[in-house]
């Protein structure tokens, strides 16, 4: 049976989409950017990551940094698993001297934790974002690369690509909700969210002519299956789509879909605390990214990724490698 529900996720993640996208290679060590909804979902009482990337093209270079913390609060006289979660995080990209934008995205979020039914079995989380995004472009730094880029902006390079220089900034409200499954040998979640609710108005020049196309959506499942008494497998994937258009007849000049699916092998602490989690990523099924994460004691959890594309140089929108290390901290009462 466990054979058969892992070659159905398989099948049910491994669907090939077009375009590329610039986010982190390691989506799940920045969840605040992934889903509103994951504030102060965590075991201990407070949570504290950084999570730092190299991401290099033939033309270009980007260094992208999340840092963020988030605390869970209890509900005052509720006994079930009923919590609040609150969550700072920090998002910026550009700030190496190669490259023409430079943007920073600091954002609150509030989540609300719940449990569903009386089996302890079942769990749904709902959370809101607001952000303020600003970002300054000067094109005499160095060239852009759009699949580099850390997004939020729309940017498109004058003609001369050496002398433009520009300012913008906006408020940005999100929102996202989960659901989660926890049996003794299976686990399951799933997560949708919804970034760029009001539609900001994002061209670096101020001289927006596209409205109504900013939704990003981001959609997250993962299962989670025991082997053995310490080793579980899990199968993750998160789908992501910039610039999204349903609301308006014309096709998005900044519009990008990525979808992240992988595999990786868990295993339970040892009596020292310590033990390795590693697995196999790909995005859109363009690029190879092994992945190692290191688990100190309950506390401390390092990881580390290096993707890199196939086939690189019959494509040339197919060159991006990206180097990324996290990380993450875990604290309860104790």
């Amino acid at each position: 049976m466990r054979i058969l529900i892992s070659l159905f996720f398989i099948f049910l993640t491994a669907t090939v989409l077009q375009a590329q996208n610039p986010r982190f290679s390691m989506f799940d060590a920045s969840p605040l950017v992934v889903n509103p909804a994951y504030a102060g979902k965590i075991n201990g009482s407070v949570r504290a990551g950084t999570h730092f990337g190299v991401h290099l093209s033939d033309s270009a270079e980007i260094r992208h940094l999340n840092t963020y913390v988030d605390f869970r609060t209890a509900v005052k006289g509720d006994k079930r698993t009923n919590h609040l979660g609150i969550g700072l995080n920090f998002y910026t990209y550009g700030f190496n001297s190669q490259s023409p934008v430079i943007a920073n995205f600091p954002s609150l979020s509030l989540a609300y934790h719940m449990g569903l039914g009386k089996t302890g079995k079942h769990f749904l989380g709902i959370g809101a974002q607001l952000a303020y995004a600003s970002a300054r472009l000067d094109e005499t730094k160095g060239l852009y690369d759009k699949e580099l880029s850390g997004g939020g902006f729309r940017y498109v390079p004058t003609a001369n690509r050496r002398n433009t220089t520009a300012r913008n900034s906006y408020w940005d409200a999100s929102g996202g909700v989960y659901y989660q499954f926890k049996g003794e040998d299976v686990e399951f979640e799933t997560g949708l969210s919804m970034y760029h609710m009001f539609y900001p108005k994002n061209d670096i020049y101020k001289t927006d002519q596209e409205t109504r196309l900013r939704h990003r959506g981001v959609m997250n499942m993962r299962m989670q299956m025991k082997l053995s008494k310490k080793r579980s497998i899990a199968f993750q994937s998160m789908y992501w789509a910039d610039g999204l258009y349903w609301r308006s007849r014309v096709y998005d000049s900044d519009n990008l879909v990525a979808f992240w699916t992988g595999v990786e092998i868990l295993n339970s602490k040892a009596e020292n605390g310590f033990s390795v989690d590693y697995g196999i990523y790909s995005r859109t099924f363009r690029t190879f990214m092994p992945y190692l994460s290191l688990h100190f004691n309950k506390v401390l959890n390092f990881r580390m990724s290096y993707e890199w594309p196939f086939n690189s140089t019959a494509f040339e929108s197919n060159r991006a490698k990206r180097g990324e290390a996290a990380l993450i901290f875990n604290f309860s009462k104790k």
